[in-house]
């Protein structure tokens, strides 16, 4: 009957333990840095072509409010805070967290930040595999 050693087990066991005790440590540069850029990211989107007959005047807003929150150890959130006259808009503009929530008329024309977001997860899994592999290696 074929049987299956593992003889670095005990290496393996305290590689593991180590890198969870180091998980904030390990893990925090990796999302800091994505967070950073996805910011950068979502403020240097392209925004969509005036409508025809359109009067009102964009005032850049919008691009220069995003910004980052680092709430605990590896929490981050991404935010746009744009106000206009005391009224937050930025979710009937681009969508709310769940990806919802834009007003009528800027529905298929302006993008969803929540999509954006997600086509980038991967750049994100990828540093933190490679953060992890790196302090495993170690």
């Amino acid at each position: 009957m074929p049987s299956v050693e593992l003889v670095g087990d005990v290496r393996i066991h305290r590689n593991l333990d180590r890198i969870i005790a180091k998980m904030p440590r390990v893990l925090d540069p990796c999302f800091a840095d994505w967070v950073r850029g996805m910011r950068y990211r979502l403020a240097g989107r392209a925004e969509p072509p005036e409508r025809p007959g359109q009067t009102y005047i964009r005032t850049g807003i919008l691009r220069s409010s995003w910004s980052d929150l680092k709430r605990g150890d590896s929490e981050y959130s991404i935010i746009n805070d744009a106000s206009q006259r005391g009224r937050m808009y930025p979710t009937y503009v681009l969508g709310n967290g769940g990806g919802g929530g834009q007003a009528g008329v800027h529905r298929g024309r302006w993008w969803v930040a929540r999509e954006v977001v997600e086509g980038e997860l991967s750049t994100l899994i990828t540093a933190l595999s490679t953060g992890i592999s790196s302090e495993w290696e170690r």
